[in-house]
């Protein structure tokens, strides 16, 4: 099956991110009314997360494409018209997902809040919003995948993102695919996932499923450090730091255990025999 776009442009992107963000604020009423949390507190914070998301998404587009930025004002210098371009250019994820995560975080610290126990109320939506944000990606063709002979190729013909007549990977909607999935694993498994889990679950799960996508994007216009493209080093980042955070816990947990169970075994602060 060989999918044909015609006549794109941006407006079906801006309608994704639009749908998205009203089904967002509509599941996270729901799951408020589930988890007992104010509406209206979240609603605060998934604002200022969506803020922090649009402008991190940004910043770090324009700091991947500072090379090509640098070159163009050396050939060109400043005109009004590139620097627009570049405004109202591409996004990064890694971007969006750290001034997100940063926009929340204030928000909570602003309104007093604890943030983790808002997280089963404001993950799943975010999530959920990137998914529409990847259904608007593949119907605009950026951040489209590699050439492919598969069944699953599409082919654009009037795109100005990916380039038009080739059969392409739909990584946009394998990962939109793959949000989705982890929405409906945090709102199922909600209740019994506490939110610092649900959010270390998602960062892991999400950084080692892009580390391996990132191999099928075909798009050039990611930036690359060394070998690897920017999203492919953050990945490995964020991998890291949740695995050194959770082998800091358990050694920190044995340890305490260790020394719980040493006082016992030497008779101290145990007022019981231990006869069996």
């Amino acid at each position: 099956m060989i999918f044909e776009i015609y006549s794109l442009n941006l407006t079906p992107y801006a309608m994704m991110i639009a749908t998205g963000a009203l089904v967002s604020v509509a599941v996270s009423f729901m799951l408020c009314k589930v988890h007992k949390k104010s509406f209206d507190d979240s609603i605060y914070m998934l604002a200022f997360g969506y803020i922090g998301a649009a402008m991190g998404a940004k910043i770090l587009y324009l700091l991947v494409s500072w090379k090509e930025i640098s070159a163009l004002y050396h050939q060109e210098g400043f005109q009004l018209e590139w620097v627009i371009g570049y405004i109202r250019g591409g996004f990064v994820f890694y971007g969006g997902l750290m001034g997100a995560a940063l926009g929340v975080f204030l928000s909570a610290r602003y309104f007093s809040l604890k943030v983790y126990d808002y997280i089963p109320a404001l993950l799943p939506p975010m999530v959920l919003f990137a998914g529409f944000g990847r259904i608007g990606c593949f119907l605009t063709g950026c951040c489209y995948g590699c050439e492919t002979s598969s069944f699953l190729g599409y082919c654009y013909h009037d795109s100005m993102f990916a380039p038009n007549g080739v059969p392409l990977v739909p990584v946009q909607l394998i990962e939109a695919v793959f949000d989705f999935l982890l929405v409906c694993l945090f709102v199922v498994k909600g209740r019994r996932m506490k939110g610092e889990t649900q959010f270390f679950v998602y960062v892991f799960s999400y950084a080692l499923f892009r580390f391996f996508l990132e191999f099928w994007r075909g798009d050039e216009v990611r930036g690359h450090v060394g070998l690897l493209s920017v999203s492919q080093f953050i990945s490995l980042v964020l991998i890291a730091c949740i695995a050194s955070i959770k082998v800091n816990k358990m050694i920190k947990y044995r340890s305490i255990g260790g020394i719980v169970s040493g006082r016992f075994d030497n008779g101290q602060s145990d007022g019981c025999s231990h006869e069996y």
